[in-house]
């Protein structure tokens, strides 16, 4: 009897100790390497881009205002709920149609297969990888609605200079993230601002992508030469042909050139060449 007493003690003091071992963190996400081959296939970013947008993203949703980079640092924030009525989830707070927009761009399935009960939503705050799928999709969708249907979106100018660029788009994409693609064009082609349910501004998630590219993002943009014929082509080809041929010193137009094969308005089969300008966008999603 006394030796069994003793086991028993003892198994206690093991089990006890367990208890009050903290939880280990691994020190990254299982599977991003997916996650950062479908970013950079669809919206040419590189990994360390696309970290300081989704860091940038989570800094409001999730983080409090707070910088975190270490993934052991912001592990806890893909369990938060949040939002009005606490409707929505993660480290990026994305509620139902958030997450069946990401669901269907990443590959995952058909958009009716996300219900956003409370199994589900469970289910999503317990898986990380998941999260960042579903976040990387739905940027992605976006960034389609975007360039398809707003003209401004698709010519706007880098922050820095004088060429289209990803890192100004991301920052209307950060808007798109808060209010919705809907408002975000309404934005960037109108100058119309909206706020969410709690009142927050969508420009307030612009102008933290801005500052953070500001402060985190030196050496991440480095200007590299691009083919002129893939400058201004999306995914559709839509553009292919227009070459860039100039750029006033004001750095608020660009001025394009198509070459064309046919017949000129003389009926003389041949080639010539159509200008076209385009006006960049400022920091405020309005016309320079």
């Amino acid at each position: 009897m006394k030796y069994i007493l003793a086991l028993l003690i003892f198994i206690l003091f093991i089990g006890l100790n367990m208890a009050q071992e903290p939880k280990k963190i691994p020190d990254t996400i299982q599977g991003m390497a997916e996650v950062y081959k479908f970013v950079e296939k669809n919206l040419g970013l590189n990994k360390e881009q696309w970290d300081m947008y989704r860091n940038s993203i989570a800094y409001k949703e999730s983080q409090s205002n707070q910088w975190k980079t270490d993934f052991k640092d912001y592990a806890e924030t893909y369990g938060i709920i949040g939002g009005d009525k606490d409707y929505y989830d993660g480290r990026y707070q994305m509620g139902k149609a958030a997450k069946q927009d990401g669901f269907r761009v990443f590959g995952l399935g058909k958009p009716s297969d996300i219900k956003h009960n409370e199994a589900e939503r469970q289910a999503f705050r317990n898986d990380p990888l998941l999260q960042e799928k579903l976040f990387a999709g739905y940027t992605v969708a976006n960034h389609g609605y975007m360039s398809k249907d707003d003209s401004k979106y698709k010519y706007t100018a880098d922050f820095y200079n004088a060429l289209p660029g990803m890192r100004q788009k991301l920052g209307f994409l950060a808007y798109a993230h808060n209010q919705g693609q809907g408002a975000a064009k309404n934005w960037t082609m109108r100058g119309t601002l909206s706020k969410d349910a709690f009142g927050t501004d969508g420009k307030l998630f612009y102008n933290n992508w801005k500052a953070h590219n500001a402060q985190y993002g030196a050496g991440l943009w480095k200007t590299k030469s691009t083919s002129q014929n893939d400058m201004f082509m999306d995914k559709n080809n839509l553009w292919k042909g227009y070459k860039p041929i100039d750029v006033d010193k004001g750095e608020t137009k660009v001025i394009l050139r198509k070459t064309y094969e046919g017949e000129d308005k003389d009926g003389v089969t041949g080639r010539y060449k159509v200008k076209e300008t385009h006006t960049l966008r400022n920091e405020d999603g309005r016309d320079i």
